[in-house]
């Protein structure tokens, strides 16, 4: 396909006229070899007919009030650093996600919608229409204006854009997006702990119990004597570096990886005060209680999921997307290649330990609740008789009465045996499928035991629960009870939606 450009010239009082002929093949026709053959042809490609350094000049000076974010691996704090560095400016700011097939006429209805907007934050993922977010975000950058559909918007001049990209190691936004080619770009490379927010109250929560541990006062005292004035954030820094980074490789830390540990230490420290069997006046011998305690903290490295060092370092070979998938299939830490042992608290805060086999509990747990049982005959109340039992020689029946001890939701609920949703008690039908409801004749123990062995049994019929599958589902329990996303597919999804 060829464009012909014919411009008259005055020349001494004679009009010459510049043909010019743009394609972008390399088939060659008549007229064009006809011309070569001539001196005035001349061959002018597109590297000639543009200077880099020059137009990013000229964009650096037409663009301006943005910034430009991205990291070398997810969880290094971009979007917190758009929110202090919006914070500083006294900048209100608004967020717009933008991934996958987004819609224009949303984006452009909510940019109407703003009044007096004084910053707006792009977070760009993976995108389905490059060239048409291409088009959206040249025409803002430079004229701050872009017609979407029937809306037109205009944004002032003094608007501050933030635009964060997605740290993927496939999909350079940096470059798939035209006028980012030619932006200033931040780059986050490390986690800084010096960026710590030490007034979070689960940080706070957390700091505290470090501290206590550091200096032993956990073992004879409960942690309320440790006062949150106390810990201040160099402090709370040191802790964090000893307890949470350890030997970890420092070039793939993320703040992702520090909430996860902060989350779920968390739920296991607090269980720990409310457990009943773990109070000070419970615990004969002080020490046992440090053990314990240290025995939980062991168990940090199981809730990473994901080996990033592995990925980011194999990722820079990857030629198609066969590639990729194998590199993550390998990079997941897999629940048969590991030995957890952690525990998670019913809702009645008695705990259930997570172990493959006996052997993996920890001597001193098991001296403990043995002499207790010995002492008591009530233990780790409508739970299983043995504590440490063997798993593997447990049924389906004693493996879901362990695990509905987690939720209330087989206690004192009402749940439709179609959809297992549940329902308060006094409810009677299931308002998605139009049948009765099954729940306890009572909250008498037997009654409430009579419930859950027919919910059992029920589900037996289309699944059964295998002691490979019962800790699966505790670990991810711990996580969904520490408030951390989680993402569950296969046979283990339909067991768990029903159970929890």
């Amino acid at each position: 396909m060829f464009t012909y450009d014919y411009r008259g010239v005055q020349n001494g009082g004679k009009c010459v006229y510049v043909i010019s002929e743009q394609t972008s093949t390399d088939i060659q026709t008549h007229l064009i070899n006809g011309i070569l053959r001539i001196d005035i042809a001349k061959i002018v490609r597109e590297n000639d007919l543009l200077n880099e350094d020059e137009l990013k000049k000229l964009i650096n000076q037409l663009v301006t009030n943005y910034h430009l974010v991205s990291s070398t691996i997810a969880g290094l704090g971009k979007t917190t650093f758009i929110q202090n560095h919006a914070q500083t400016l006294k900048r209100q700011l608004i967020k717009f996600p933008i991934t996958g097939d987004f819609s224009v006429d949303q984006i452009g209805e909510r940019l109407l919608s703003i009044s007096t907007p004084n910053a707006i934050h792009f977070d760009i993922g993976s995108i389905e229409n490059i060239n048409l977010l291409n088009s959206i975000l040249f025409c803002l950058c430079l004229f701050r204006s872009y017609c979407f559909s029937q809306i037109i918007i205009y944004l002032p001049t003094d608007t501050l854009f933030y635009f964060e990209l997605e740290s993927s190691p496939f999909f350079t936004l940096n470059q798939g997006i035209y006028i980012f080619r030619y932006l200033d770009l931040t780059i986050l490379t490390k986690f800084n702990l010096n960026d710590l927010i030490d007034k979070e109250a689960r940080l706070l929560y957390v700091t505290r119990y470090l501290y206590a541990i550091e200096n032993r006062i956990i073992k004879d005292k409960e942690i309320t004597v440790i006062n949150e004035q106390l810990i201040t954030k160099s402090m709370c820094i040191d802790l964090i570096n000893k307890y949470f980074i350890q030997n970890k490789d420092k070039n793939y830390l993320s703040w992702t990886q520090l909430k996860i540990f902060i989350n779920v230490f968390y739920h296991l420290f607090n269980g720990f005060s409310n457990c009943g069997y773990f109070r000070v006046d419970a615990l004969q011998e002080p020490q046992l209680r440090m053990d314990i305690i240290q025995t939980f903290l062991h168990s940090s490295n199981q809730f990473t999921l994901i080996s990033v060092k592995s990925v980011r370092e194999k990722q820079v070979n990857l030629d198609n997307v066969e590639q990729i998938d194998d590199l993550l299939n390998n990079s997941v830490i897999r629940c048969d290649k590991t030995q957890p042992f952690t525990v998670v608290f019913t809702h009645s805060y008695d705990p259930l330990f997570v172990y493959k086999t006996p052997n993996d509990v920890p001597k001193s747990l098991l001296l403990y609740f043995n002499t207790l049982s010995k002492k008591s005959n009530r233990w780790l109340s409508n739970t299983t008789n043995d504590i440490f039992t063997d798993y593997n020689k447990l049924n389906h029946l004693e493996l879901f009465f362990k695990l509905v001890s987690l939720p209330i939701k087989y206690w004192n609920k009402a749940i439709c045996t179609e959809c297992f949703r549940q329902y308060p008690y006094d409810s009677n039908t299931c308002t998605e499928c139009k049948v009765s409801l099954t729940k306890p004749k009572s909250f008498n123990t037997d009654h409430i035991k009579q419930f859950q062995t027919q919910i059992g049994q029920l589900l037996e019929q289309e699944y059964v629960i295998t002691p490979d599958n019962y800790i699966k589902m505790l670990l991810v329990w711990l996580r969904i009870s520490s408030t951390l996303p989680v993402i569950i597919m296969g046979e283990t999804q339909v067991n768990l939606k029903q159970i929890l």
